[in-house]
C-alpha cells in the first residue's frame, strides 16, 4: 500500500491517471472491507449471514400488512408493487444514510495509511447491494411460496440494479465528502430520506395522485429508479424500456461529480477530520 503524500493531485490527466491506478491497487482491501461491511452487520447473531434475506423480507411483509389498512386502497398484487419499491429503496436508503458517514468513520484507518477516500462510500453501496440481492431472492421466493405468478423481466431488472447502483455510488461519493465539511448534513439526510420515502411512490401506486399533480414526482430522482423497479418485477411482461433515458443520464452525470469531487478532495480531506 502506498504511504500516504500529503500534496493534492495535480489538476491534469495524467493526476487522474495515478488517481485510477492507486484505486485499482486498492482493490484487494476494496473486497476485504465488502466482506467486513455484510459480515459485521450480523456478526454474533445465530443466523449470521441469514438475516440479510430475512431482514427485509419480514419488513416487507409488515409492510405489505399495514399499509392497505390505513390507506384504504385496493391494488392487483400489491404485495408485489410494494416489495418491488421496496427493494429499490433499500439500497438508495443505505447508500445516501450510511455512505454519507463512510469517509469519517473510518479516519482512524485513513490517517494511518494512503486509501483512495472513494473506496470507503464504495464499499457501502457495494455492501447494500449485497443486501439488495439477497432481498430479492427473498422476494421471489415469497411470491413462490404465496403463489403469485413470477413475470419478473430479469433482463430489465438487471440493468436496473446497474443503473441504481451507479447512481447510488455518485450520491454516496459526494455526499461523503460533503459530511466532513458539514457535520450536521448527517442528521438532515436521515430526516429527509424519511420524507422521500412517501414521495417516491413506493407504498401507492402513481396512479392514485391525481394526474395534475403526477408531473411533479419526475423530478423527484428516486422516483426514476424505483419506477424501474416496478416495470421489472410488477409489470414484468413489456416493461418499458425508454423509462431507462433519464435514469441512465442521471446515473452517469451523479457519477462523474463524485469521481471529481473525490478525485479533487483525495489527498485534502484528511485535514478536514
Amino acid at each position: 500500500m502506498n504511504e500516504y503524500k500529503s500534496e493534492a493531485y495535480e489538476n491534469s490527466f495524467s493526476g487522474f491517471k495515478v488517481f485510477v491506478r492507486e484505486l485499482y491497487s486498492s482493490r484487494r482491501i476494496f473486497f476485504i472491507l465488502v466482506k467486513n461491511f455484510v459480515f459485521k452487520r450480523y456478526k454474533g447473531s445465530y443466523l449470521g449471514v441469514l438475516w440479510t434475506l430475512m431482514n427485509p423480507v419480514l419488513s416487507m411483509v409488515g409492510l405489505a400488512l399495514v399499509f392497505p389498512l390505513l390507506l384504504k386502497f385496493k391494488v392487483n398484487d400489491y404485495v408485489i408493487f410494494l416489495f418491488s419499491g421496496v427493494l429499490a429503496w433499500g439500497l438508495i436508503f443505505g447508500s445516501v444514510v450510511y455512505g454519507s458517514d463512510s469517509i469519517y468513520d473510518n479516519q482512524g484507518l485513513i490517517e494511518k495509511i494512503y486509501i483512495p477516500k472513494i473506496i470507503f462510500p464504495l464499499v457501502t453501496v457495494t455492501g447494500e447491494l449485497v443486501n439488495l440481492l439477497f432481498a430479492a431472492a427473498g422476494l421471489h421466493f415469497v411470491m413462490l411460496v404465496f403463489g403469485y405468478d413470477i413475470n419478473t423481466s430479469f433482463l430489465y431488472l438487471f440493468f436496473a440494479i446497474v443503473v441504481l447502483y451507479l447512481f447510488c455510488v455518485g450520491v454516496a461519493s459526494i455526499v461523503s465528502v460533503a459530511v466532513i465539511y458539514f457535520r450536521d448534513l448527517k442528521h438532515m439526510m436521515s430526516i429527509l430520506m424519511q420524507t422521500f420515502f412517501y414521495l417516491s411512490v413506493i407504498i401507492f401506486p402513481i396512479i392514485l395522485i391525481p394526474e395534475q399533480y403526477r408531473f411533479y414526482f419526475d423530478f423527484n430522482p428516486f422516483y426514476q429508479y424505483i419506477r424501474l423497479f416496478h416495470q421489472a418485477i410488477y409489470v414484468g411482461v413489456n416493461p418499458d424500456w425508454g423509462l431507462f433515458i433519464l435514469p441512465v443520464l442521471l446515473s452517469i452525470l451523479t457519477v462523474f461529480v463524485g469521481v471529481l469531487i473525490q478525485y479533487r478532495q483525495d489527498r485534502i480531506i484528511i485535514y478536514r477530520f
